[in-house]
């Protein structure tokens, strides 16, 4: 404050003080009533509430003019609950209510989402007579807006003696801030037919319903009636235009909006990253967040989650690391919602240490930290960590969720660890967690993957079976343990209850015909799929004709493979390995040619890494015989490489191990590297710690190295024969 608005202030106080002096020494006078009200207003406004309450409860009489003075003077302070106390006060002691004090006592109801004692005050109001028009009525529209009751409000609204453009846009409001697009939209379009120019504030909300139910029409129609009124200058409606067309997926429009500013302002640069990322163009996004840096733009909080979520997205942590060190450089106290999302990128781009390092350096760690930590290392494949955190969580008396509950279950199905599970699904019964789809379809999971499906089918009857997620987790629990006939039967029983098997269901009952040699079976299956109008998915239709190459009928391959409307590198990489399979050396030749031919492939190490993409392993060993020998191209480093990266991924690690030693050239560090990532996938240490001695001998120096060896022993949960030079993971 200026140092002459401050003594204008204190002499102001002071002056109050003496006069409140006088009326002291005048009680009981009766020309003071006036004066105390003055004196109650003043104390208020300079922020001195405690001396406009004395002042109110030494005056000599309480005229209604105090009562409106000292409810005021606690509104404008934020004292709600006082203003109710006083509210109630005034209706036993004057038994005389004005007008003028209810916008007052209906904000504080609003605020504090006091929506039973504002409808008490709605009765006043209607009791003692006073007209629900201007400021009340505006008060009340929005109190009942705010506390959701939109019925009220609308009653309310319809029954106003006279509407002006506040009321229309108090209504507007109420339907906008509660998703209530298309009510909105139409009560916008009555305004207009019934005369009234909208306000800027009106064409916010209106801007924030289209973007609620994604009607880009409307929004272009507001948008040009925006620009025909010279509103388009306005900030805050230029940055909602920006978020209205981004959440109505045209991010061209939300481009040319952000274009159009004269004027921009972290806002509109956070809309539009924000469109970016929202839509999938996670590089698109963190290219323009370079142009934001160039310019020296200043981000805030909406544009540290942006780019963090678009590195997630990419699995690049570069740019999140140098926002994250940016961050720290400027002393700038790390907003837990930041740092929730900082722990998330790098636990998704496999730096699960650093995940840990942002974790444990909270001052405070919401629900959210524990439950972004836990998740990223089961992600990252430290399933013991997993285990380890969520037990030190539960130690420090944090009530885990659902989401929890979810990644803790999975690290005990992926190390094999039943007893732990069962205790977690006790702790869940006990503390009386409802099973929805995802946890009970989780549960059914873990323990499939532990061997006991009797447990699973249990989990699966005590559910409401009409959801595909559960009879996709049973399904491919009974795939899984080799169950294939018993994964056929549940299937048909899932038909049988009329539910509608998803695209994991049908990629599971395929492999498993594939896995029993039925085709009669195999061919049932692809016409439900057909019928389930899964037919042109790429992903079923590389399966489908994977299976029926593993049966020996290439010509229901082919047939399925021409009649696609379009096909990618999978699809081409399932008719070539089917063809492999089935010692067809000429078509194989043939397929790849015409591969190459379209674009889809520079070399068969493309058709490698597809196969592995795909999990199509025996056609990728068939492959990259085939390219060993000559017949399709000279064998490279990089087919080697994609076929290591192939077998490791399947867990055929002495396969990967062999041929990485017989490449006709010594193995490089990447190679080594990728075998030693799928050590730690399928917790080979022994492997693994010959993988580290080489990568070791080749650079010594090598950074990444270390770190894997670390989470290869942490998640084998046994630090014998450990590496000495490898930091102890936290």
């Amino acid at each position: 404050m200026p140092t002459s608005h401050a003594n204008v202030r204190t002499t102001e106080i002071a002056s109050c003080r003496r006069w409140h002096c006088l009326l002291y020494f005048y009680a009981g006078q009766d020309p003071v009533t006036r004066t105390e009200d003055c004196l109650i207003r003043t104390f208020a406004s300079h922020g001195t509430l405690l001396e406009a309450s004395l002042v109110f409860c030494s005056a000599s009489r309480t005229s209604i003019y105090a009562w409106q003075a000292i409810i005021s003077a606690h509104a404008a302070h934020g004292h709600h609950t006082g203003v109710l106390d006083l509210y109630q006060r005034m209706q036993e002691e004057s038994g005389r209510l004005d007008k003028y004090v209810f916008p007052c006592i209906i904000k504080s109801c609003s605020t504090l989402g006091a929506i039973h004692q504002g409808k008490r005050v709605h009765d006043d109001i209607l009791r003692y007579a006073v007209e629900c028009d201007g400021m009340i009525g505006c008060a009340l529209l929005d109190m009942y807006a705010r506390c959701g009751r939109l019925e009220d409000a609308r009653n309310l609204f319809d029954n106003l003696p006279s509407r002006d453009v506040v009321s229309w846009g108090a209504m507007i409001a109420g339907y906008a801030q509660h998703k209530q697009g298309l009510p909105a939209l139409r009560l916008f379009e009555q305004m207009q037919e019934e005369g009234f120019e909208p306000t800027n504030i009106t064409f916010l909300c209106v801007i924030k319903a289209c973007g609620s139910i994604g009607a880009i029409m409307e929004g272009h129609l507001i948008h040009d009636h925006i620009v025909r009124i010279k509103f388009e200058s306005d900030e805050p409606i230029a940055n909602a235009l920006i978020d209205m067309y981004a959440k109505c997926g045209s991010l061209d429009a939300a481009q040319n909006a952000f274009d159009r500013l004269s004027d921009l302002n972290i806002i509109a640069y956070s809309a539009l990253l924000d469109a970016y990322v929202r839509h999938g163009h996670s590089f698109a996004a963190l290219q323009f967040y370079e142009k934001m840096q160039h310019k020296r733009i200043s981000p805030c909080i909406v544009t540290y989650l942006c780019v963090l979520r678009a590195c997630s997205d990419l699995g690049t942590f570069e740019p999140g690391m140098v926002l994250h060190n940016n961050i720290i450089v400027s002393d700038v106290e790390m907003d837990v919602t930041v740092a929730n999302t900082l722990i998330d990128m790098y636990a998704k781009c496999g730096c699960v240490e650093e995940a840990r390092r942002v974790f444990d350096l909270l001052p405070r760690r919401s629900i959210v930290s524990w439950g972004a930590m836990i998740a990223g290392y089961v992600q990252g494949g430290c399933n013991h960590c997993t285990l380890e955190l969520y037990k030190k969580m539960l130690e420090e008396r944090v009530k885990p969720d659902n989401g929890m509950y979810m990644s803790v279950l999975k690290a005990c199905g992926n190390i094999g660890c039943i007893k732990r599970g069962k205790a977690i699904h006790k702790q869940m019964m006990d503390s009386g967690v409802c099973l929805d789809a995802m946890l009970g379809s989780t549960l059914i999971d873990m323990y499939a993957k532990c061997g006991d499906l009797n447990e699973a089918k249990q989990v699966f009857s005590a559910l409401s079976q009409q959801h595909v997620v559960l009879w996709s987790a049973l399904i491919t629990g009974h795939v899984q343990q080799d169950q294939h006939d018993q994964a056929m039967d549940l299937f048909m029983r899932m038909l049988q209850n009329g539910v509608k098997p998803d695209k994991v269901v049908f990629l599971c009952v395929i492999k498993a015909c594939r896995s029993i040699g039925s085709l009669q079976k195999g061919k049932i299956i692809h016409h439900f799929a057909r019928r389930h109008g899964f037919d042109s998915d790429l992903i079923i239709a590389s399966a489908l004709i994977d299976m029926y190459a593993k049966g020996g009928n290439m010509e229901e391959a082919r047939t399925l493979f021409d009649g696609l409307p379009h096909r990618d590198a999978v699809v081409w990489s399932a008719i070539i390995g089917g063809y492999a399979h089935n010692g067809d050396d000429k078509q194989v030749k043939k397929c790849t040619k015409e591969m190459r031919e379209q674009g889809l492939m520079q070399s068969p190490s493309h058709v490698l890494s597809a196969c592995t993409l795909s999990g199509n392993i025996d056609e990728g060993q068939n492959l990259f015989k085939a390219t060993v020998r000559g017949d399709l191209a000279r064998p490279s480093v990089e087919h080697y490489k994609a076929a290591i990266d192939l077998f490791g991924r399947a867990g055929k690690l002495e396969d990967a191990e062999q041929m990485l030693q017989s490449m006709p050239i010594p193995a490089d560090v990447v190679c080594w590297t990728s075998l030693l990532t799928a050590c730690i996938s399928h917790g080979n240490s022994t492997l693994g710690r010959e993988c580290y001695e080489q990568i070791s001998q080749l650079e010594p120096n090598e950074s990444v190295a270390p770190s894997l060896i670390s989470k290869l022993y942490s998640d084998a949960g046994t630090w014998e024969g450990y590496v000495p030079q490898v930091d102890t993971p936290p």
